[in-house]
Order: C-alpha cells, then structure tokens, then sequence
C-alpha cells in the first residue's frame, strides 16, 4: 500500500488551503490575555522582585 496520497486527494486539499475555507481569527481574546501575561505581566512581577531583593 502507499504511503502517498492520490493526487485527487491531493488537489483537494491544496484548493482548500489557497481558498481559506478552514482559516479562523489569528488572536482571540483568549490568546491576546495570554500573550500579555506571559509577556508582559509575569517579566514585569520577576523584574519587581529581583529588584526589591538585590
């Protein structure tokens, strides 16, 4: 059996891709709050308490 896909199977899917059917959001308002947690708040709270012990 093989391992490769037919090529029916194959233009389907490669038509699906540059159409943009299965595209969603890039960022949702879950992602944005955790892009400013771990980047933001978390540096900011290590950066705090380096500072208040050195």
């Amino acid at each position: 059996m093989s391992s490769e896909p037919s090529s029916a199977t194959l233009e389907q899917r490669l038509a699906s891709l540059e159409a943009g059917h299965e595209m969603g959001d890039d960022f949702d308002l879950r992602s944005w709050v955790w892009m400013i947690v771990l980047g933001i708040v978390i540096p900011v709270v290590l950066l705090g308490i380096g500072w208040w012990y050195a």
